[in-house]
């Protein structure tokens, strides 16, 4: 049988090979699970044509959020109620 120290001993040596092998795992699930970006071979031209469309789309993009803006806050000024008098407050009994 073993004594207490040997056990003790054992049991740090499983251990520290069950950490070894789950860093070894985790490492590898890292490197598979991310991909190596490829490279765009653009010519100068092809470049300057998907820089001129994406510039448009995000231009498109923010026209749209300004007129949804100014339409929301001319919904917000026509939908206010109409200031009206406090109930018996200009109400004369004469």
């Amino acid at each position: 049988m073993l004594g207490n120290h040997e056990a003790k001993a054992l049991n740090a040596a499983r251990k520290s090979a069950s950490r070894a092998a789950a860093a070894l795992i985790a490492e590898a699930r890292k490197s598979s699970a991310k991909k190596a970006k490829k490279k765009l071979n653009l010519s100068p031209e092809r470049r300057a044509q998907l820089a001129a469309a994406i510039r448009a789309r995000w231009a498109a993009k923010r026209a749209a959020e300004a007129n949804a803006k100014t339409a929301s806050t001319a919904q917000d000024f026509s939908s206010e109620p109409s200031p009206q008098t406090p109930e018996g407050g200009d109400k004369r009994v004469v």
